[in-house]
């Protein structure tokens, strides 16, 4: 197809989509006002496609499924931007459909969405977009609590050659795995991104990997989970629950001068509310401490064991 008529094609699609779109809404309201503005904006759109500014006529149509998105008219902000990204050419426009569309999509019945985001994948061929709807499929299925099919669909992409970031669909199904309480399996899938030190995802990765050990009574390991994200991820946001939650643990396996030392930490730069928390349980520290001083020499568990760690 030659260039003028791509643009001739592309202009008539867009008209199309856009009157057809305008005409709908305008159908629900017979008053002047609506007719008017319906009017106003039809015009605009045959003014941009006739000084070929596509980029504006298709970002018009896409402004009327934010404003049903703003009203809460899900179902039908949902038909706005799965039209926008069945026929936009603009990756940037279509990128802000498919954000504006997941955010829609978790405010309509799982059926309906799952419909909607199915009837997208079936009117595209581009690969890489349909890897996006579907990751949008998997998300209303979490939403919901669907954890089985959502780890179905983030299998599915696993199979496929083109997708991008494996890394990305193992931490997922290891993450709906843990709300399934398949501790092992999800394990498995934390594993092959702990195995890659360099994964964007090892942060995570070491968390669940917690999260599924303490859920196996596995402490040592946990414990060691926790340990690595202290000493590699100072900044992270989840700081203050990976110090307390090591606390407990250590508290847990009796090594209490240990768990002083890291409610100690937590003290120091902790909320007003919080130091509350941890002066009570610094305190039950400590009469565990008098119970045990005459037993256990604590002095051995003075520092934690750095060397099991993992080298990054």
């Amino acid at each position: 197809m030659r260039v003028g008529e791509e643009k001739n094609m592309k202009r008539f699609l867009i008209f199309l989509v856009g009157f057809v779109l305008f005409w709908q809404i305008s159908a629900k309201n017979r008053s002047e006002t609506p007719k008017r503005e319906f009017f106003h904006n039809y015009e605009l759109i045959k003014y941009y496609l006739n000084i070929e500014d596509f980029d504006k006529a298709e970002i018009l149509v896409d402004s009327r499924g934010l404003a049903l998105e703003g009203k809460k008219r899900y179902e039908k902000a949902a038909d706005m931007f799965s039209e926008v990204i069945i026929l936009t050419k603009n990756a940037t426009l279509r990128k802000e459909a498919e954000q504006h569309l997941q955010k829609v999509l978790l405010e309509l019945h799982p059926t309906e969405a799952i419909e909607k985001v199915t009837a997208i994948i079936d009117s595209l061929k581009d690969e890489k977009i349909q890897f996006d709807l579907f990751l949008m499929m998997a998300k209303v299925y979490e939403k919901n609590q669907l954890f089985e099919e959502a780890v179905d669909i983030y299998s599915d992409l696993l199979q496929e050659q083109n997708f991008p970031d494996t890394f990305f669909l193992h931490l997922k199904i290891a993450e709906n795995d843990i709300f399934l309480k398949k501790y092992n399996d999800a394990l498995q899938n934390i594993e092959i991104i702990t195995e890659n030190r360099d994964s964007l995802y090892w942060e995570d990765a070491l968390f669940y990997s917690y999260l599924a050990n303490y859920s196996l009574h596995k402490i040592d390991e946990a414990t060691e989970n926790l340990l690595q994200l202290y000493r590699d991820f100072p900044q992270t946001k989840n700081r203050f629950e990976i110090i307390y939650n090591l606390a407990e643990l250590f508290e847990e396996k009796g090594q209490y001068l240990l768990s002083w030392y890291f409610l100690n930490e937590l003290f120091a730069t902790g909320t007003e509310a919080q130091k509350f928390v941890i002066y009570a349980k610094i305190e039950e520290i400590k009469n565990a401490l008098l119970r045990d001083s005459l037993t256990v020499n604590q002095f051995k568990y003075f520092s934690p064991d750095w060397k099991k760690l993992r080298k990054r």
